[in-house]
């Protein structure tokens, strides 16, 4: 096991050898970097019950929670329905010239 910036690293070979042993670190909030062949490739981080980012931003007011429920509103179709989309980029590069 080594430490990469304060996040503990642990070869898969050690993590299956010792797996309740780190099961009971992450439990105390501690955070491994599974690697293998000395490349990382999972993480094991304890599960918390905090809110998420959007739960803190909401808590902050730094953001508001969605409102709607429901299906999404399609926004208005903008130009003519009938013409397709290159077509009217064509026609107004005509325009410009």
């Amino acid at each position: 096991m080594s430490y990469a910036g304060g996040m503990k690293r642990i070869g898969i070979r050690e993590l299956n050898q010792h797996a309740s042993r780190v099961i009971d670190r992450v439990r105390n909030g501690e955070v491994f970097e599974v690697t293998y062949r000395g490349k990382a490739v999972a993480r094991v981080v304890p599960i918390t019950d905090s809110p998420g980012l959007l739960g803190r931003l909401v808590q902050e007011g730094r953001a508001v929670p969605p409102g709607a429920r429901g299906k999404i509103p399609v926004p208005p179709v903008a130009g003519d329905a009938r013409r397709s989309a290159s077509d009217e980029v064509a026609s107004g590069s005509r325009h410009e010239r």
